[in-house]
């Protein structure tokens, strides 16, 4: 798996709440899911901005980022990953 489709994996088994950069870096050791985000976002992936969450003890920011979905659509998805995780 690349670690775009890692991203975009994550992303969507988290659901509506999202993950941080710290969330996404632990998942799919990425170390700059920012800018890869952005790289999707502007590919046509569904994928928040940036959301402001506020910073580490250390002073670096922290950011939330959401896999868009219509609405009623996550349950769907989240059954679809559930079905994919059990093959």
């Amino acid at each position: 798996m690349t670690e775009a489709e890692g991203l975009i994996h994550a992303l969507q088994r988290a659901g509506t709440g999202g993950l941080t950069t710290l969330d996404l870096f632990e998942a799919t050791g990425s170390l700059n899911p920012s800018r890869r985000l952005s790289e999707l976002r502007r590919a046509g992936h569904p994928i928040s901005e940036a959301e402001y969450e506020g910073r580490t003890e250390r002073g670096k920011a922290v950011h939330r980022y959401r896999w868009l979905v219509p609405r009623g659509m996550q349950l769907s998805m989240n059954l679809s990953l559930t079905q994919e995780a059990q093959t």
